[in-house]
């Protein structure tokens, strides 16, 4: 029986446009405090034509229900642990077209809906120099189960621990301090994954990139079952616990006491797997 809440994020995202200038799940989140409405030029896409922003906002009292997100054309999501028992939405809207007004009124044509357990993002379909994208910054539960899946487009998720299942097929991948039972698969693009603590919370974590870098970040005095490297690509591993290194293959580790299985690894791509320090 499980002694957390029942969240579960579902995030489907069909990508007719790629963002090459989105390279992380917005690291940037000073967008979080502007006003709706804020104009904006140059951001991407084509920089001959306008670009307008608009932000929505929403908040959900019952953390109980499920919560999906479906048909985003463009954009990522950033999930982070908050200690309030709600969860709190922001959407940052873009659009682009070829005056600024067609920009300002496609963005105010794009809605963010939530129906029963469903939140999606509904709009014109892109064409002609037309497009809009949606970037949602999510604060949820520190205890919430968590289902998100991408086409294109970064995902970062941060201080959630639950059963969480996340997938994308382009788009880089961030994991800080999860806990619970975790699933991470990335087709392509880079995996980026810190843990925290002394040891792992939960039942495990499960990460993996086929085609591309891993970064791996462990605290010095960790304990855990861990499995690493990088089958085709060149890989640092400086771990303070010890262990032999293979290249070719994944390796296996048994760090301080050991303990729950820790996976994470690259099929092709680079690999770089340090020890941190943490706070005191």
């Amino acid at each position: 029986m499980r002694s957390f809440p029942a969240l579960r994020l579902v995030l489907l995202a069909t990508i007719l446009f790629t963002l090459p200038a989105m390279a992380r799940a917005d690291e940037d989140t000073s967008w979080l405090h502007e006003k709706p409405g804020t104009r904006m030029h140059k951001w991407w896409g084509d920089a001959n034509h306008p670009k307008h922003r608009e932000l929505q906002r929403m908040t959900f009292a019952n953390p109980h229900a499920m919560l999906a997100m479906v048909d985003l054309e463009n954009g990522g999501a950033e999930i982070q642990a908050w200690s309030q028992d709600e969860v709190s939405v922001a959407a940052r809207i873009e659009a682009q077209a070829p005056t600024e007004d067609e920009a300002v009124q496609l963005a105010r044509k794009v809605r963010i809906v939530r129906e029963g357990g469903t939140l999606r993002a509904e709009g014109p379909p892109a064409e002609d120099h037309r497009s809009w994208s949606v970037v949602f910054h999510l604060l949820v539960p520190r205890q919430s189960d968590l289902k998100v899946r991408t086409q294109n487009g970064p995902v970062s998720i941060e201080g959630v621990k639950g059963k969480i299942d996340v997938a994308t097929v382009n788009g880089p991948m961030d994991l800080k301090d999860l806990a619970g039972d975790v699933v991470a698969r990335l087709e392509n693009g880079p995996l980026s994954v810190d843990l925290d603590g002394s040891k792992w919370d939960g039942k495990g974590l499960d990460a993996e990139t086929t085609n591309g870098p891993l970064s791996l970040s462990i605290p010095r005095d960790y304990s855990a079952r861990l499995v690493t490297g990088t089958i085709a690509g060149p890989c640092s591993i400086s771990l303070d616990h010890g262990g032999a290194f293979r290249s070719g293959r994944w390796n296996t580790y048994t760090l301080g006491a050991g303990g729950a299985p820790v996976r994470v690894v690259t099929t092709n791509g680079p690999a770089q797997v340090k020890s941190s320090r943490r706070p005191m």
